[in-house]
């Protein structure tokens, strides 16, 4: 049986031109509660970077936001790049959320073409902490929607208003947003 699993490593070997290549390891993030930004942002910088390979043709660019993985403050904007994630529309997020109508997109930048529609609990992991008083909720989606780019078309749900950092991770896709419910 031993040989068995080193040919399937020989095969897939030949088939990526000689190189058997290894995926970093994704950490099990959903036990992980963030306390704050800075928690936030020093596991957005340790999280394991994406295959270049499996960055989706022209997912670059959103209107605010930043490249790095930081946590970025959604303000007034409506879609925002944070990490690896393009999110939004966070202004029909701010004036519908406690009204059970609350899609959010989600893009991540590193999305393989042969990743399945249906993850299951594999899917895009919402881990929400409440910033301005004791709060967190965690979400998870399964179902990639596929159109000129792959992105989760989630129905994020936050409890209470106030302030609420969103930290989202996909894979090897990594991103904070902050954003303010009244």
């Amino acid at each position: 049986m031993r040989w068995l699993a080193s040919l399937a490593m020989v095969l897939l070997a030949a088939g990526r031109g000689g190189v058997a290549l290894q995926r970093a390891a994704v950490p099990d993030v959903c036990v992980v509660v963030l306390k704050d930004v800075a928690a936030a942002n020093a596991e957005g910088a340790a999280y394991p970077a994406g295959d270049p390979n499996t960055a989706q043709p022209g997912w670059a660019g959103a209107p605010s936001g930043d490249a790095s993985r930081k946590c970025v403050d959604v303000a007034d904007s409506d879609a925002v790049r944070s990490g690896d994630f393009i999110a939004g529309p966070f202004s029909f997020f701010r004036t519908s959320w406690q009204e059970g109508r609350t899609k959010v997109w989600w893009v991540p930048r590193f999305l393989n073409d042969t990743t399945p529609r249906d993850l299951g609990e594999r899917g895009l992991l919402i881990r929400s902490t409440r910033l301005d008083a004791p709060g967190h909720h965690v979400f998870r989606f399964g179902g990639i929607v596929r159109n000129s780019v792959g992105f989760f078309n989630s129905t994020a749900w936050l409890p209470t208003a106030g302030r609420w950092m969103m930290v989202t991770t996909f894979e090897s896709n990594w991103g904070c947003f902050v954003v303010d419910l009244h």
